[in-house]
């Protein structure tokens, strides 16, 4: 699996252009091929830092939804950004949940 996030920071008044871009690729993302999650959060601590994260089952997957108009959408709402973007990928190849926790603890 591969983890894609992208923060963004912006000022107040683009705010809600970005929100407006990115709330409606939300759910076609989320049916695409390939999409394990897709979520949009803000920053409780700053309102205007913005963060897009999505799980994808493969490279061929992240690959094609990047080729995307609905990823043209997201290169749109970065421009908007007043600091530049924090872009990841990171690969994933093992998850625990709290089993691990009781494993650690034991």
């Amino acid at each position: 699996m591969i983890i894609a996030s992208i923060r963004i920071v912006v000022t107040p008044e683009k705010r809600h252009d970005v929100l407006r871009t990115l709330r409606p690729i939300l759910g076609p993302t989320k049916v695409r091929g390939g999409c394990k999650e897709c979520r949009f959060y803000e920053d409780i601590e700053d309102l205007n830092t913005l963060l897009l994260v999505q799980g994808w089952e493969s490279q061929t997957a992240l690959e094609s939804y990047i080729r995307s108009e609905e990823y043209r959408k997201v290169l749109a709402a970065m421009d908007l950004a007043v600091e530049k973007p924090e872009v990841t990928f990171h690969t994933v190849t093992r998850t625990a949940g709290m089993e691990f926790i009781k494993t650690v603890r034991k």
